[in-house]
């Protein structure tokens, strides 16, 4: 308990700190750096008794500590990443996490064994694995932060993802291989099964676990529990009841989850369940940067801890900065031209962006505290971790940073754009001017200073864009179609959150709006932004063309083809009925934003096109099959309904109008009717 409350009370002031301060230092080194201080006072300060509980955590079995830290870590990862991105990169992701980590790994282990004599092959091979695992958390905020292509950071840390599993399968082989000597047929097999087989795993129990949360209805405690208690349930089916890697299995549940969008979970609880796994997630790394520091420094001997060693660490710090640099430069020159190709610059983040974190901090631990090798090499492969890790968090952060801050600038011209298009201060002024003469009438504010406040906030000059007039015309063509192409991305990401507010509101259902944002996703991908004739391919009464195929075997046809072409019809008509709500609504939205006439003609003209086509299509439908469009749109009607009265009745209860039993009385009749309709 000690512990924790250091642990966490530390790393909220810590953080606090390095915030208001703006401390350039990485926040996970300073971490780390905390843990060795509370390492000397548990050995130098603290009474008896209070030694005790911290040297508890020191000698804690590492194989708990990867069970119960590292599930949330990956899970959190993976289910928020996102997934059409993870799809379109998912070769390079691939190539950067199998055979990019089994080549760093056999090349820094035979460094090590070049220049650690006191190293046998096995040993050097095993320190190679550890250092193989990426951690990108430091670094992806860093991008984040300074406005990186979203791309890139889903390449980041989709990388490091099946980076962490693949250099956990790695390290498991290795150990049975210092234990007992195995063949290549067998390494190939117990590979296979580590990998492969909990990918497998991994999908099968996110499936199910999706499926039992599709079928809890209004109970958000039950949902939360599942979601976090399903982590634990699949890493320990994979690594202790079937031998895969547990961790491989996390990230395909996670992936799984992220496909379906979390929309196996209630609308009113995913913002919770972001909230909550964000939470424990920094909490779980804050506690593992601070538990290594406290080890480093209680658990490791330095007696064979020298110069050379220092000089090694060194040594190997940029042996594998330079693995990493042809590794990428590798993946560069096949990638380049691809889909979702890669600039020079971005190579360059990416290859400074393999910064090593818990994985190899929990991984040295595990050696460290189990297994059976001398303690000269044991506390050496805990030395060149911990080392490692401090040297890329401190140098590769700032080199990224630097990199960033000098290079790309097209972050800097998109905020311009955007600022040009939504005229965001210029409406600030008009919010200001409204709410000033409503508070002016309020007699609660009669002494008010009003001149300050007018000249504070009441716009006095409209000066906005004076600089833009004097261009050429060349110059005026080429700015005009940056802000039309800005606008149309602009529209195009508020109809995605429009489609999930749709959802939310439940006038849209959990595989539409999946379905409508996968829509909106591809049509990012084009060079044009041109959205008009995206609801083409669902304007049809036929379905998904693998399962037309397999309607198209008599007897599959003749069993299910009506209850198929029922499903698509359905499903079709819901997502263009979608599909044309959310950009009318966005629309009407923008309307009030975006000031340019011409910008927000051509937004009219693309979306007018589609629904053209898609309200010849839900009419076509009306006139073919009157009655299942009557019965969808009356349940539809009928929910909306029934969840109308609970937001009235929440708004009730939370006024202190409506007491606690009557509450959950009407609450209980409600939810009653609309788990009817559920069904």
């Amino acid at each position: 308990m000690l512990f924790i409350i250091l642990t966490i009370v530390g790393s909220c002031f810590i953080k606090s700190v390095t915030k208001e301060k703006k401390i350039p230092i990485p926040y996970s080194f300073i971490l780390l750096i905390y843990g060795l201080l509370i390492g000397v006072l548990t050995k130098y300060v603290f009474l008896e008794e209070h030694k005790e509980l911290i040297y508890s955590w020191a000698n804690l079995d590492p194989h708990i500590m990867l069970s119960v830290f590292i599930p949330p870590l990956i899970y959190e990862s993976s289910f928020n990443i996102d997934y059409h991105t993870i799809k379109k990169l998912k070769y390079q992701i691939l190539f950067l996490a199998m055979p990019c980590v089994l080549f760093s790994s056999c090349l820094t282990g035979l460094v090590i064994k070049l220049f650690e004599s006191s190293f046998n092959w096995g040993s050097a091979f095993l320190l190679g694995s550890i250092l193989s695992a990426t951690d990108p958390i430091a670094v992806v905020n860093i991008l984040k932060n300074l406005g990186v292509s979203h791309k890139l950071l889903v390449l980041i840390e989709g990388e490091s993802l099946l980076n962490d599993g693949t250099a956990y399968c790695l390290f498991v082989i290795l150990e049975h291989a210092l234990e007992k000597s195995i063949t290549f047929e067998l390494i190939l097999g117990q590979f296979c099964l580590l990998t492969f087989g909990g990918l497998i795993i991994g999908l099968i129990l996110g499936f199910i676990f999706n499926e039992i949360i599709k079928r809890i209805f209004n109970d958000e405690d039950i949902e939360l529990s599942l979601s976090i208690i399903s982590c634990y349930v699949t890493f320990y089916i994979s690594e202790k009841l079937i031998g895969c890697s547990g961790i491989l299995s996390i990230v395909a549940q996670g992936l799984y989850i992220s496909y379906t969008r979390q929309t196996g979970f209630s609308p009113d609880l995913i913002q919770t369940l972001e909230h909550v796994w964000s939470f424990l997630s920094s909490i779980i790394n804050n506690i593992i940067f601070v538990l290594a520091g406290l080890i480093i420094f209680l658990e490791v001997s330095y007696e064979h801890i020298s110069g050379n060693e220092v000089g090694g660490l060194i040594l190997l710090y940029l042996t594998i900065s330079i693995i990493r640099f042809i590794m990428v430069g590798i993946f560069y020159l096949i990638f380049k031209n691809s889909e979702y190709g890669i600039s020079k610059v971005n190579a360059l983040i990416l290859s400074l962006s393999g910064l090593r974190g818990e994985i190899t901090l929990l991984l040295s631990l595990i050696v460290k505290l189990e297994f059976h090798l001398s303690e000269e090499i044991k506390d050496k492969i805990c030395f060149y971790s911990s080392g490692i890790v401090i040297l890329t968090i401190l140098i590769n952060s700032y080199l990224v940073k630097y990199i960033v801050n000098k290079c790309m600038t097209d972050k800097e011209q998109e905020l311009t754009l955007d600022e040009n298009i939504l005229q965001v201060k210029k409406h600030l002024f008009n919010v200001n001017n409204e709410l000033i003469c409503k508070l002016k009438q309020n007699e609660f504010f009669i002494k008010t200073n009003w001149q300050k406040i007018e000249q504070e906030y009441k716009q006095q000059n409209d000066n906005n864009m004076i600089e833009l007039d004097i261009i050429s015309n060349e110059e005026k063509q080429d700015q005009d179609q940056d802000l039309m192409m800005e606008s149309k991305k602009i529209f195009l990401q508020c109809l995605k959150k429009e489609y999930w507010s749709l959802f939310k509101r439940h006038m849209i259902y959990k595989d539409v709006v999946v379905k409508l944002i996968e829509i909106i996703d591809n049509v990012l991908d084009k060079e044009d932004f041109d959205w008009s004739m995206s609801i083409s391919p669902y304007c049809s009464t036929k379905g998904d063309s693998y399962w037309n195929q397999c309607l198209d075997i008599e007897i599959l046809n003749l069993c299910f083809g009506k209850c198929f072409q029922i499903y698509n019809i359905k499903h079709n008509y819901n997502i263009v009925v979608g599909y044309v709500m959310g950009q009318r609504e966005v629309l009407t939205k923008l309307c009030d934003i975006i000031d340019n006439v011409e910008i927000f003609e051509e937004l009219e003209k693309c979306s007018q096109k589609s629904e053209k086509m898609g309200l010849k299509f839900l009419k076509k439908i009306e006139e073919i099959y009157p009655k299942l469009v009557s019965d969808m749109e009356t349940n539809q009607v009928s929910y909306m309904i029934l969840k109308n009265q609970e937001v009235y009745l929440n708004r009730l209860y939370n006024d202190g109008e409506l007491s606690e039993k009557l509450y959950e009385k009407f609450i209980h009749d409600i939810h009653k009717q609309e788990y009817t309709l559920h069904l």
